[in-house]
């Protein structure tokens, strides 16, 4: 777009004379010049960076929800490892106490050694799947984290 004005002050003869042109001569006005192919192309730049923006929205938009989704999966995880956790104490407890029961009847000469070892095996086996389930329990304790972390930080 240009603007432009102009002005010409010029004389010609006198006032009276015919065919003597005016003193002054002034004009204003706008030019206004379109490019139409590179007005097309910034639309189509600016719909393909609208196009840009929407998309990454939707993904960001996503990613919350997929982050929604893991924090959910981890706190359901830490919930059942905790659940198993209480199960195998309460399993220890009871075979520790049939453990005594079967030592006292062994030593008395009505038990067996059988099964006071299978007893043993089945605390060691419980006490080794306790300790998993608290690691279990442990990475989904940090999964947590990790997706509160993401979650505070878009």
């Amino acid at each position: 777009m240009g603007v432009f004005a102009s002005y010409t002050g010029f004389r010609v003869g006198e006032k009276d004379e015919v065919g003597s042109l005016p003193q002054r001569e002034m004009a204003l006005g706008i030019r206004l010049t379109v490019d139409l192919e590179s007005r097309s192309a910034l639309n189509s730049e600016v719909a393909a960076k609208v196009s840009e923006i929407s998309a990454i929205e939707l993904q960001q938009d996503y990613l919350k929800r997929e982050i929604d989704h893991t924090l959910h999966e981890y706190q359901q995880e830490m919930t059942t490892q905790k659940e198993l956790s209480k199960t195998y104490d309460q399993g220890i407890l009871k075979s520790v106490a049939l453990l005594k029961q079967l030592r006292s009847e062994f030593e008395k000469g009505l038990g067996d050694s059988l099964g006071i070892s299978e007893t043993i095996d089945s605390i060691y086996k419980m006490k080794r799947s306790r300790m998993e389930t608290v690691q279990n329990f442990n990475l989904a304790k940090a999964g947590v984290e990790t997706m509160v972390d993401l979650k505070g930080n878009p």
